[in-house]
């Protein structure tokens, strides 16, 4: 439906098909050989080339008059030579390609930074994070509750302003590193990656008892385990913990012991072998 829609409606020229890879689907192939207007941006020569002609031989046959016809965009003038030479485009042009300039996430300085790094998830506790950040705006705390992760997936969650939802990130760590405590939210947890690397950052961890993280960080100074899955109870634990003066090294050196390479081998290794 999507592919018929674009194919009668869309203005000209105003319709970019990505990559090679995107004509294993035959309706996308077809829109390229319903419209002359259809732009293919490209990025592989020969080698992948040849490579779907092999695996796709039918579609390859009509590939050749998209590559004669339509308009190409090429991430380079080698490629936009291989195309002109051996496939007879006509409509060429290089225009390259981009990488993002990635600025480094420096939280606002001040307020006390409350960072969550999990999927967009019940289990991973998005309502009692959302309810725990409106209650500690209703009573002017001065704190910024930060999300880190996504997609949501087929649930749906009120995802409250009081929350930055900075969706996925490759390095969540960037943000957790400037944390004040890291919040695990979620109800089920067996031992959650992100609460050790903010363990192994120096950052308090703040959970419910029912996660594997509350037997590590429990009676650790800046830390917190709530046994009552409610807002409330991770507000009281929250506040505890914001009201300590933890000891960055001292974490490191629990985070250490639980998950660095060598801690892990020799237990690994005594279960085997013991």
């Amino acid at each position: 439906r999507q592919v018929l829609a674009a194919a009668l409606f869309a203005p000209r020229k105003r319709i970019i098909v990505n990559s090679l890879n995107s004509l294993v689907h035959l309706d996308v192939l077809l829109l390229l050989l319903l419209r002359s207007d259809v732009v293919l941006y490209l990025h592989e020569t020969a080698w992948m080339v040849e490579g779907f002609r092999k695996t796709h031989p039918r579609k390859a046959g009509l590939l050749r008059r998209v590559l004669r016809r339509n308009p190409l965009l090429c991430v380079s003038q080698q490629m936009a030579d291989y195309y002109r030479s051996q496939h007879q485009a006509r409509r060429v042009q290089v225009v390259y390609e981009c990488v993002p300039d990635r600025q480094p996430v420096l939280l606002e300085p001040g307020p006390a930074h409350i960072v969550m790094a999990g999927s967009l998830s019940t289990r991973k506790g998005v309502a009692l994070y959302n309810e725990l950040a409106w209650v500690a705006s209703q009573q002017g705390l001065p704190w910024r509750f930060h999300w880190i992760g996504g997609p949501p997936g087929d649930e749906h969650f009120d995802y409250r302003p009081e929350v930055t939802w900075w969706g996925w990130h490759d390095n969540p760590l960037e943000i957790i590193r400037q944390a004040r405590v890291f919040l695990l939210a979620s109800r089920d947890d067996p031992q959650p990656l992100a609460a050790l690397e903010a363990l192994r950052a120096g950052v308090p961890v703040v959970c419910f008892a029912g996660t594997g993280t509350a037997e590590l960080v429990a009676g650790m100074e800046g830390c917190g385990v709530f046994r009552d899955y409610k807002a409330a109870a991770a507000l009281v634990a929250l506040k505890k913990a914001l009201e300590a003066e933890p000891s960055p090294d001292a974490l490191r050196e629990k985070a250490q012991s639980v998950s660095s390479i060598e801690a892990f081998s020799k237990r690994l290794e005594a279960a085997l072998h013991g």
